[in-house]
């Protein structure tokens, strides 16, 4: 007899739009990640790595890298968080700003873990941290707005 519950057509719809919200999630989240990837490639082919990658020697070289380096990496977390929110609408079909959150939310508490994990400058950690939920929601606005696409 469950069946006979999943084939109304309301409970369908509802499924359906459950399962777009899902979906939309994890491609917005995949998509905002391969965005931070690729900036943060581009901004590690500008400005190189130490060959010998050890605590240490990433400490020194976030210590003495400069405020160019880390303002890109600070731009590919914000781009992730843009792209993300910019995408989500399109696959969920919903213009409802909290679906949006998650990704956002998911870029954000990385962003935390980051920091926890490993010693960045002290004035990274706040302009990183305050850059998400403004470039999620200006890439929901702008989908959401139907000034692209």
């Amino acid at each position: 007899m469950p069946f006979l519950f999943i084939a109304n057509c309301s409970n369908l719809h509802l499924m359906n739009q459950v399962l777009r919200n899902i979906i939309g999630v994890i491609v917005g989240i995949i998509v905002g990640g391969l965005s931070i990837a690729i900036l943060e490639n581009i901004t590690h082919t500008m400005f190189p790595m130490p060959e010998i990658f050890n605590e240490a020697t990433f400490t020194k070289y976030l210590n003495e890298a400069p405020a160019t380096s880390l303002l890109m990496v600070i731009a590919a977390h914000g781009l992730g968080a843009f792209v993300s929110a910019f995408f989500v609408p399109f696959i969920t079909k919903n213009k409802d700003w909290r679906i949006v959150l998650i990704p956002t939310s998911f870029f954000f508490t990385g962003g935390i873990v980051n920091f926890l994990t490993i010693a960045h400058p002290t004035w990274m950690i706040p302009v990183d941290l305050m850059i998400y939920f403004p470039a999620g929601y200006i890439g929901m606005t702008l989908k959401t707005k139907g000034r692209f696409f």
